[in-house]
């Protein structure tokens, strides 16, 4: 047995002496990214309901009609097209009878609920403005649009008791 406790003694102060000699390197290496400016918009219907001619103006707003979600501390800016009717303005913007085109029903966007300022498709046109505050659905930007259908002279006459419609585009730049 003796024989065996020196074979394990020396075996035990050859590995303590490897241990003693052993070395270590290390190195470090960088890790990166790039995290890119991005903008996503969703938008949602703008439903005036009946106008009736001769009654006064017919306002509607839809609260978070238009939600810009941008990378957190993105600047952006939003504006709305005049829409598809080939006479119509950002200013001026006109739905079109869905059984006779032809037929048109002059309708205004707003950024304000007094309706005082225009909502327009360039940035010398009131754009609404905003910060990304992340891309997280909970974190975005909602506006609300404010619309009016003018109960003006040329409503009361243009207007034919039929449905009108026209479409926005929501234009967000960053």
């Amino acid at each position: 047995m003796h024989k065996y406790m020196k074979t394990a003694v020396a075996v035990g102060a050859l590995v303590a002496a490897a241990a003693a000699n052993a070395a270590t390197a290390t190195s470090t290496f960088p890790v990166t990214a790039t995290v890119v400016a991005r903008c996503a918009v969703t938008s949602s219907a703008l439903a005036f309901g009946s106008y009736n001619p001769g009654a006064g103006d017919l306002d509607v707003s839809a609260t978070n009609n238009v939600s810009v979600r941008c990378t957190r501390g993105t600047a952006f800016s939003v504006g709305l097209n005049a829409g598809l009717a080939p006479t119509a303005t950002v200013t001026t913007r006109r739905m079109r009878s869905t059984a006779t085109p032809a037929n048109e029903l002059a309708y205004a966007l707003y950024t304000t609920a007094a309706r005082d300022t225009n909502w327009g498709d360039s940035l010398a046109t009131n754009w609404q403005t905003g910060t990304g505050a992340g891309f997280a659905p909970a974190s975005a930007t909602a506006f609300t649009v404010h619309g009016r259908i003018p109960d003006t002279a040329a409503n009361q006459d243009a207007a034919v008791a039929t449905d009108y419609t026209d479409t926005i585009t929501v234009t967000v730049t960053y």
